[in-house]
C-alpha cells in the first residue's frame, strides 16, 4: 500500500475506533533542520488540546508487516494515553505579564531552517538563529513547547527586542549555562548504560558501545543548559565560557556537537581549526540524528575581544 493510502486508510479506522472524535486531521509539519512528517490529530468536542500523533514510524512498522488493524489500535490508544481532558483555559497565551516567564531561547541552523523560521522573529548569531519559544508543559502535555511566531509578537503588542531580552533573563534563572569536564559526562553515560542493561538483566557492559571511551582529555569541557535539550543556547551566555578561558588562560574553540551542547576546548598550537571542522562534518554526516545538528562550522572565543567568531 502506497503511503498516501495508508494515511487516508488509517485515518478512517482510527475514526472507527474512536467514536467520541468530532474531526481527524492529518497534517504536514515541519521540525527542526528541515525535517517533515504528517501528524495525525484527533479532535474531541468536550477538550481544546489534542497531542499530535507522528506517523512516519506507524507506516515503517507497516512496510515491515505489521497490519493495518493493529496499527489504528496503537494509535487510538496513543490518543486515548496522552488526551487533555476537559477545556484548558489557555487564554493567559495572549496575556503577556503572564506568560513571559516561559518564555525561552534556542539555537538554529540558518541555512537548514529557512522554512521553519519563515514566520518566526529570531537574532543573527554567527550561522545560527536564536529564536524564541514558550514552555507551555503546564497545560495538559508533558515537556509541551510552541515556538514563538510573529503573530504572537503582535497579540502581545511588545517588540521582538523586549520579548528577547526577557527570554534572555529566563534563561539566565531557569536554564543557566552548566559546564561539565567531558570525563564526568563520559562517566555519567557509561554508569547510565552499564544501570540499563542491569535492569534488563542483560551483561553489565551490554549497551556500551567502543566509541564511548573510559576516559576523556582533560583539557575538554561540555557547555549545555540545566535542562540540556535544546542546551547549546547556553553559549549565548559568555559568562562560563569566560571564566573558563580566564582559568586555562586560552582562547578557546567551540564545538557545536549538536543542538543540545557544545563542546569547549582551549586553543592550543597542535590544535587546528579546519581539522575540527572536518572532524565536526564528518561525525554530524555519520553520527548525529539529522535533527539534532547545530553546525559544521567551528567556533572561537577570543579574550581580547569577549566575543565568539567563525573560526572555522
Amino acid at each position: 500500500m502506497e503511503y498516501d493510502i495508508f494515511k487516508e486508510t488509517l485515518k478512517k479506522k482510527v475514526s472507527d475506533l474512536l467514536k467520541d472524535a468530532s474531526e481527524i486531521s492529518i497534517k504536514r509539519y515541519v521540525k527542526v533542520n528541515g525535517i517533515t512528517y504528517d501528524g495525525l490529530t484527533v479532535f474531541s468536542p468536550d477538550t481544546n488540546l489534542s497531542p499530535t500523533i507522528p506517523l512516519t514510524d506507524f507506516y515503517e512498522q507497516y512496510t515491515a508487516g505489521k497490519s493495518m488493524d493493529e496499527i489504528a489500535e496503537e494509535v487510538a490508544q496513543f490518543y486515548r494515553d496522552y488526551r487533555v481532558p476537559g477545556m484548558v483555559d489557555v487564554g493567559c497565551l495572549s496575556k503577556y505579564e503572564e506568560i513571559k516567564h516561559r518564555l525561552r531561547i534556542r539555537l538554529l541552523n540558518r541555512a537548514m531552517n529557512v522554512e521553519r523560521l519563515s514566520d518566526m522573529p529570531y537574532r543573527d548569531y554567527l550561522d545560527l538563529a536564536a529564536c524564541l519559544y514558550l514552555e507551555v508543559e503546564g497545560f495538559g502535555i508533558p515537556n509541551a513547547t510552541c515556538p514563538v511566531r510573529k503573530r504572537e509578537l503582535e497579540t502581545w503588542g511588545r517588540s521582538f527586542d523586549e520579548v528577547y531580552a526577557d527570554a534572555e533573563a529566563n534563561m539566565k534563572k531557569y536554564e543557566p549555562g552548566e559546564l561539565s569536564g567531558i570525563g564526568e559526562v563520559i562517566k555519567g553515560l557509561r554508569q547510565e548504560l552499564e544501570e540499563m542493561a542491569v535492569k534488563a538483566d542483560r551483561p553489565k557492559d551490554f549497551f556500551l558501545k567502543d566509541e564511548i571511551p573510559e576516559e576523556a582529555p582533560p583539557e575538554m569541557f561540555v557547555l549545555t543548559t540545566k535542562g540540556k535539550t535544546f542546551g547549546a543556547a547556553a553559549m549565548l551566555d559568555l559568562d562560563p565560557i569566560r571564566s573558563l578561558s580566564e582559568l586555562l588562560s586560552a582562547d578557546l574553540y567551540v564545538i557545536p556537537s549538536s543542538i543540545h551542547e557544545v563542546i569547549l576546548l582551549p586553543d592550543r598550537p597542535d590544535v587546528s581549526a579546519d581539522h575540527l571542522a572536518e572532524m565536526v562534518a564528518a561525525i554530524n554526516h555519520s553520527e548525529v540524528p539529522l535533527g539534532d545538528i547545530l553546525s559544521n562550522r567551528i567556533y572561537r572565543y577570543v579574550r581580547e575581544t569577549d566575543r565568539i567568531v567563525i573560526a572555522g
